[in-house]
């Protein structure tokens, strides 16, 4: 009862807070979109689908207080649960910890190399090659799943126009019998490794079937390069003093 008493004063709290600032829908507006290129299959650098935007986000509407940077959010998942499911292998060296937060805060970047040719000493339970990776998406949240050797390649098709073939990073479930490592409507999540690094944005998939379901992944370091292409250094490590 004492539980339930406190979560109905913060309700309560949190409903004249929004009755008071964000009631207005034009109070709801902290960021404006100032760049988005056309979608593009193929690109000529690298070959990923370009599909990417930028939005400015207006520093007076975020507190440097509770800002936190990128993180992922770990607490849909038990402790003892997601760490057995970043090791699908015994033998495999030290790449996660849960972090005491739950937030797995974003580190670096995942070399196009290594994405290509995971190390080997790192397997799945196929004692495949494997980066086990995570996202927190619209659709599925906090799924796990392996990026390994395979590319992708898909061909899209526009009314009246031939199809264009576009490269991607693949994703596969984290095993044969787990769900779908995503679904649509989790397109933009971002994709890291259990270390925090970025690996890239989700674009896609193939539509999960009885037998198969892939995630189509495009790097984050083709990402970076397009930004640097229109002129914006990209800080996708924010801190509270950069705002």
């Amino acid at each position: 009862m004492e539980d339930a008493t406190d979560a109905i004063a913060a309700f309560n709290n949190l409903l004249s807070d929004v009755l008071k600032n964000w009631a207005k829908e034009e109070d709801r507006v902290i960021g404006y979109v100032t760049l988005s290129p056309p979608i593009t299959f193929d690109h000529p650098d690298g070959g990923f689908t370009e599909d990417w935007a930028v939005v400015e986000i207006l520093p007076s509407l975020i507190s440097k207080l509770n800002f936190i940077g990128n993180a992922i959010d770990l607490g849909s998942v038990e402790v003892d649960e997601l760490t057995a499911w970043m090791y699908p292998h015994n033998a495999n060296p030290h790449s996660f910890e849960y972090p005491g937060d739950r937030l797995l805060r974003f580190f670096g970047t995942v070399p196009d190399e290594e994405m290509y040719k995971p190390d080997s000493k790192t397997k799945d339970q196929d004692n495949d090659p494997v980066i086990m990776v995570l996202k927190n998406g619209n659709t599925t949240g906090l799924t796990v799943g392996r990026l390994n050797t395979i590319r992708a390649f898909t061909r899209t098709y526009f009314k009246n126009e031939p199809g264009k073939m576009a490269k991607g990073i693949a994703v596969l479930p984290r095993t044969s019998k787990s769900s779908p490592f995503s679904e649509k409507g989790d397109s933009g999540s971002v994709v890291v490794d259990g270390k925090g690094r970025v690996c890239g944005i989700l674009t896609g998939g193939d539509g999960a079937t009885d037998v198969s379901d892939c995630t189509f992944v495009t790097s984050i370091n083709f990402i970076v390069k397009r930004l640097r292409a229109h002129g914006i250094q990209a800080n996708i490590f924010p801190m509270s003093t950069n705002i």
